[in-house]
């Protein structure tokens, strides 16, 4: 995982080195993106990814940070 500009999540990388799955479905991360679109309004990209093949699993694009929130 590179960092990204901004990025707030600096140890990300060492949990990926440090917590290796030896198998699928042993580890998960979840990773959450604001994005802010041209008109200004905000969309939260919720993302579950696989420490073993460090593939996005499932995502999900919402107008709310919480999952009770509308999508």
């Amino acid at each position: 995982m590179r960092r990204v500009r901004g990025s707030r999540c600096a140890g990300a990388s060492i949990v990926w080195r440090e917590r290796g799955a030896s198998q699928p479905n042993e580890t998960w991360h979840i990773d959450s993106t604001m994005i802010r679109l041209i008109d200004g309004t905000r969309r939260y990209l919720h993302a579950v990814l696989g420490n073993f093949s460090r593939c996005i699993l499932a995502y999900r694009a919402m107008r709310c940070a919480t999952s009770a929130g509308g999508g």
